[in-house]
Order: C-alpha cells, then structure tokens, then sequence
C-alpha cells in the first residue's frame, strides 16, 4: 500500500533547466525514476543576459509542463576541494567537513553551504562549498519567474552523477568528461565511479586541458584516461 502511494506522488515530468550568461538550456524528462525518456530539449543563446521573469513563458512556449525542476550552478561558483581526512563513520563526517573545509576557502565557512562525495575509508573525498547567498539569489530569480526550482545543484557534480548513473558498477575505467562553456572549461576526471580529479579552466584551450590530463597521469601513474566526453556549448 505504501509503495503505491508513493508512486502516486513521484512526479511524472522533470525539467532540468540552467539559466547562464550566454545560454538558457532546458531538458524535459518523463518517468525519471523508472525508464527516463528525454521528450523536449531547447536551447536559446543570448545576447544579454536573461531577465529570469521570460523563463516561464519561454518554457512554455516549448511545450514544458514540469511537476519538478532541478537546477544548475556553474562550477566556477563553488570551490571545489580534495580533502585528505580519516573518519569512521558518515554521520561524523558530516559534521566535521564543513569545519575542515574552512582554511581552503575564500568566505567564512558560515556563510556557505558545504557537501561531500562519498568516498572509501582512507580515500581523499571531495568537498564542494558554494556561499549561500548564490544559491538563494538562484532561487529567489527562477521564483520571480513563478518556477519553484526543487533540487539546485552544479552543473560538473549533474554530469558527474550522471555518467555514475549510466555506466555505474564495478567500471574501473578512467574518464575525461570535458564540459566547455564559453568562459570556461571544466574538467573531471573520474576512476571507475570516483570523481578523481576537478580542474576549472578560464578560457579552456587545448593545451590547457592537456596539461590537466598530464597532471592526473602524475598523481595517479597507473591512470589511463581511456576516452574523453564532451559536453557544453
């Protein structure tokens, strides 16, 4: 009875929706939970920056009728950390990461909103702390624009949880997902369904990214990136 219920109240539609300086991007999803089928995608490149208020309308023009919107910071808002750091149990670490996360920071800690990917005991995790005040500005701008975003993420962690989620399990390969905005270029590298490595490049030229894989190969000598995944603008 109680997974019946459930199922009535999962929503049936989810828009992922990013709203950039250059872009606005929107993907509409049914059955997200179960067997995701992509039913709209819409991209609109701009030459001002958006006013958040024509979203909506801009949405709806495409046909989007979503029950759930999930949203998306750039990466270049958060910092991004690798942590070195013994715990025992996840709950504990929880309550600590935000503290050892402080002297890596440019922002009082207090001010930011500070997660972590799970990793194995002994391993660096990576933390990932984004000010507070970005993420309610996020909110309040898609709120003018009556859209109630229910998740806002990033948009490297989206795509990293993504590929976990498609060719997730015992993979060990290594691999490059490269996500290039026109600012800026992300890096990720990731170990079978670790995230191994984060580089945010301003510009993001070719030699710049193949510096990025030559410095994995000098962290981790036995990693071989085996294929590279595009992504972005």
């Amino acid at each position: 009875m109680m997974e019946v219920l459930k199922e009535l109240f999962l929503p049936k539609t989810v828009v992922g929706l990013q709203v950039g300086r250059h872009s606005v991007r929107a993907v509409q999803v049914s059955n997200p939970t179960r067997s995701p089928v992509i039913d709209r995608m819409a991209v609109q490149d701009l030459e001002d920056p958006v006013n958040c208020c024509e979203v909506e309308a801009w949405m709806r023009e495409r046909k989007m009728s979503p029950e759930f919107v999930i949203t998306a910071l750039p990466s270049s808002a958060a910092s991004i950390r690798e942590i070195s750091i013994a715990f025992d149990s996840p709950k504990k670490l929880g309550r600590i990461i935000k503290y050892q996360m402080e002297p890596l920071v440019p922002y009082p800690v207090e001010e930011m909103i500070v997660d972590y990917l799970p990793a194995e005991s002994g391993e660096s995790l990576t933390a990932v702390g984004v000010r507070k005040e970005t993420v309610s500005g996020c909110i309040e701008a898609l709120r003018r624009s009556k859209i109630e975003p229910g998740v806002v993420s990033l948009d490297g962690l989206a795509l990293y949880g993504l590929y976990v989620r498609l060719h997730g399990g015992e993979n060990p390969s290594v691999v490059s997902i490269i996500h290039k905005e026109v600012d800026e270029t992300l890096v990720m590298i990731i170990h079978g369904n670790r995230l191994a490595m984060v580089r945010l490049l301003q510009g993001g030229q070719p030699p710049q990214i193949r510096e990025t894989l030559a410095l994995y190969r000098i962290k981790d000598p036995e990693g071989r990136v085996e294929s590279i995944l595009l992504t972005g603008a």
